[in-house]
């Protein structure tokens, strides 16, 4: 894990087709867990984490990605 120059966390409902995708483009998976929190109603609730990370060519890809979606017109 040395080659790690980046990390992201995800949670929520498409969390797992997500980190799917960063895989694909070769990101690493770091870490599976579970977040316990209490909703609005005092509810226990719990959700899966996922880390992955990113080594430079996978950060480098990443980052110009975000870079072509700032640039292009979403309306």
């Amino acid at each position: 894990m040395d080659d790690i120059v980046f990390t992201l966390e995800f949670n929520g409902d498409t969390a797992n087709s997500e980190v799917n995708q960063h895989l694909i483009s070769g990101w690493k998976l770091l870490h599976v867990g579970q977040h316990s929190y209490k909703d609005a109603d005092g509810q226990l609730m719990q959700e899966v984490i996922y880390v992955i990370g990113a080594d430079k060519k996978a950060y480098k890809q990443h980052k110009h990605a975000q870079n072509k979606a700032k640039k292009s017109p979403h309306d």
